[in-house]
């Protein structure tokens, strides 16, 4: 097997690990700006026709969002089965050239939101379907974390979640609450938002919101995401009209109550359940892969969620509710 990786930073070398990791005897070419030797990497070149000669199988978009659309018309309409990072892109705008090269190629296209892969979620979703807890009613999801300790190594101001130019910002950035929210709870029917600047930190982009949304279900939820806060922070509380949930990041760790048990019932969740999330979401790419099904993840899964950005960022601009 031959896999090309766009960009080097974080997340490619997490997919490379773990692709080696399964397959010890794939080849991978990783193409970035400067063309220096990488570990777990048998060849690096700037060059896309380097790549384009390389014959990849499968390809990883790792790039900043604001050149996934253009990187990935070109490995779809070269037939290179795809996997791309979240965001799908910085805005709606050039979404319709990938969908419509999609539309006429065979390549698998997927898109990166491993939380759908994470075992805590999962239990959530059948905690739900199992309607234990009656009608959902409210919904609140926190997640918050300081943008200088997410790469160490890494002067923030510096990355890309730092710079409007290569779709920085909170909203994108933290992006995956958007699509988790619909994924477990159904769609936002409409939204009201508060989105801007509250720290000090040097950023040309907004580094909080606030948000009011109304579900299809008819279920209140709110979401509050931010690149701020120094004790690193992400949770959601659910309440229902026969019981409650609570999900906690730091301990992966999903509890519920119901009127039935009178008791929290606890589930607890092993501390490799985060890369377990990646090699899951590897696992079923690859499954694609072989047996060319639709992924579980697609596209229409990525402009679902920057039309949530896009009306986030529109009802903190007019100050009013959007609609979806």
């Amino acid at each position: 097997m031959k896999a090309a990786v766009i960009g080097f930073g974080s997340i490619a070398k997490r997919h490379v690990e773990n692709l080696r990791a399964s397959h010890p005897e794939v080849e991978v070419l990783a193409l970035r700006q400067q063309a220096k030797p990488v570990a777990g990497v048998d060849i690096v070149t700037s060059d896309w026709s380097e790549l384009l000669a390389f014959a990849p199988d499968i390809a990883f978009v790792t790039s900043p969002s604001s050149c996934h659309i253009s990187q990935a018309v070109t490995l779809v309409e070269n037939g290179i089965d795809t996997l791309i990072e979240k965001p799908l892109a910085n805005s709606l705008a050039e979404v319709a050239s990938l969908q419509a090269a999609h539309a006429s190629s065979s390549a698998i296209l997927m898109l990166a939101y491993q939380f759908r892969f994470y075992s805590p979620f999962l239990h959530i979703r059948e905690i739900l379907s199992s309607k234990a807890l009656g009608r959902i009613q409210s919904i609140r999801i926190e997640t918050g974390m300081y943008l200088p300790d997410w790469r160490p190594h890494l002067d923030y101001r510096d990355s890309v979640s730092a710079q409007r130019a290569l779709g920085g910002g909170v909203l994108l950035e933290l992006s995956h609450e958007l699509d988790y929210l619909a994924w477990l709870f159904g769609s936002p029917k409409r939204v009201c938002a508060l989105v801007r600047r509250q720290s000090d930190l040097e950023l040309d982009v907004e580094d909080s919101a606030e948000a009011l949304l109304e579900m299809s279900s008819g279920a209140f939820a709110s979401l509050h995401i931010d690149m701020v806060q120094r004790v690193p922070h992400r949770t959601i509380r659910v309440c229902g009209s026969e019981g409650s949930l609570e999900w906690n990041w730091a301990t992966h760790t999903v509890r519920h109550w119901t009127v039935e048990s009178q008791a929290w019932q606890e589930k607890v969740f092993s501390d490799t359940a985060r890369n377990t999330m990646y090699e899951n979401q590897l696992e079923h790419f690859l499954a694609c892969v072989k047996s060319r099904e639709t992924p579980a993840v697609g596209v229409g899964d990525g402009v679902a969620a920057l039309q949530l950005v896009s009306a986030l960022a529109r009802s903190s601009e007019r100050e009013e509710w959007i609609s979806l």
